[in-house]
């Protein structure tokens, strides 16, 4: 059957007498490879991927094996190489299936060879099959999660892949932090650079340090082919897809951004384009409320404060046209 067909219901049990008949997944494009997929008799889930190399380290994830194997087929005299990956959990047999059709995706249709394919789609799953669903992000939340991708997947792509590092998703800071320089990323679907400051000393200005505010207006889009949360991660992953490093600490930040990769068709519909961007110089004339601006101190009993900046009209540079590797260097 072709692999992309494949169901929770194709796994054929192997029986305790007689041959065993596997179920053959077919490729779309390297026809020359066939999976094998079964059900054993403790009731676990198995696929065998035939390979030619046992030295690549294979990748570990909580409720799967993955282990190289050596079987010899019935007739014939030498043995051949697998790849095993088996599923001893019943309750992650639907997101096994989707591995599997994407570890094959992969390997079909890129130039990445099967335990590459195989380290890719795992560090994109060990995050997240090992803990409940973290529930569908609200709407603020989502374009404040693309506004910071859009960022990182700029930077990444035309600077170095290495700067995803240093988006502070999982650390509960500035958004992006490298060196001196502090970048807090602002989303907004208002049709001006207006957003709201969370913390009266969220802008305050360190003589230490260069600290800037980006600004994205997003408005709603009808084309699927424009923002949407799943499409701006693909970018970024296939930017750093060979990188595994990488990949799996991305795969951690957006958990830690609560984005449960399970939950992707559920952002499919939230979907936008990009109106304007501006990247604003947060210097001692930039427009604020810190500690700094109140002629007493603030009272003990006010815990939080919040207030709307406008900043319409002041100057700025188009996300696109900064030279960044400029103001990391300051």
């Amino acid at each position: 059957m072709k692999y992309l067909e494949l169901e929770e219901t194709d796994f054929t049990a192997i029986q305790s007498q007689g041959k065993f008949l596997p179920t053959m997944l077919e490729l779309e494009i390297k026809t020359n490879l066939d999976a094998l997929i079964f059900s054993e008799s403790d009731d676990s889930f198995c696929c065998l991927i035939p390979v030619q190399d046992f030295s690549i380290s294979l990748p570990q994830m909580s409720g799967l094996t993955i282990e190289y194997k050596t079987y010899r087929k019935v007739g014939l005299q030498n043995p051949d190489n697998y790849i095993l990956i088996k599923c001893s959990q019943k309750g992650y047999l639907k997101n096994f299936v989707l591995i599997l059709k994407e570890i094959l995706t992969i390997y079909d249709t890129t130039d990445l060879d099967l335990s590459n394919s195989l380290a890719l789609v795992i560090s994109k799953w060990r995050h997240f099959l090992s803990v409940p669903k973290l529930g569908i992000l609200n709407e603020d939340e989502i374009i404040g999660l693309i506004g910071e991708l859009v960022f990182i997947e700029h930077i990444i792509r035309n600077i170095d892949i290495q700067l995803l590092k240093n988006w502070t998703a999982d650390r509960g800071e500035e958004d992006f932090i490298l060196g001196k320089t502090i970048i807090e990323i602002k989303t907004t679907r208002k049709e001006k650079h207006e957003h709201i400051i969370n913390g009266i000393d969220q802008l305050i200005v360190n003589g230490s340090t260069d600290k800037y505010i980006l600004s994205i207006l997003l408005n709603p889009s009808d084309s699927p082919n424009d923002l949407s949360l799943p499409i701006i991660i693909s970018e970024c992953v296939n930017l750093i897809s060979n990188s595994p490093e990488l990949l799996d600490l991305f795969y951690q930040k957006l958990k830690s951004r609560k984005y449960d990769i399970r939950d992707s068709m559920h952002y499919d519909n939230f979907i936008y384009k990009i109106l304007r961007t501006g990247l604003f110089e947060v210097n001692e004339e930039f427009p604020k409320l810190t500690t700094k601006e109140l002629s007493q101190p603030l009272n003990p009993r006010i815990s939080k404060v919040r207030y709307l900046l406008d900043m319409e009209g002041l100057n700025n540079i188009e996300m696109t046209a900064v030279d960044y590797k400029k103001i990391f260097k300051k």
